[in-house]
């Protein structure tokens, strides 16, 4: 396993990049798997993960409805971003009015 990876953000109402890491960088001919996601939230919304920024291709959803720390676990299967030839960003956007957190770990 990596070190996890954490973003966090205050949220809004509308979908925006996290606050403080909102940017995964995968090397050209790389790969970044994701096995786990620890989510922090309280109340309803979205993080998401696109393709380049905010405006990319939306990748992967997922949506809170609950206080506390939500947890997802991909290791039988863990979702998986391909760097390519050049490289590749992916971006984590939240969309709710409050404060939020989202640890990934993987390889």
């Amino acid at each position: 396993m990596s070190e996890p990876y954490f973003a966090s953000g205050d949220g809004s109402a509308s979908e925006a990049l996290l606050d403080v890491n909102p940017t995964i960088t995968v090397p050209p001919s790389g790969v970044f798997q994701i096995c786990n996601i620890l989510a922090t939230y309280a109340g309803a919304g979205y993080i998401r993960i696109r393709e380049t920024d905010l405006n990319g291709a939306e990748l992967y959803r997922i949506r809170f409805a609950a206080d506390g720390t939500i947890p997802c676990d991909f290791t039988t299967a863990p979702l998986t971003f391909k760097g390519g030839k050049n490289g590749r960003t992916l971006v984590i956007t939240q969309q709710g009015n409050f404060p939020n957190s989202v640890t990934i770990s993987g390889t």
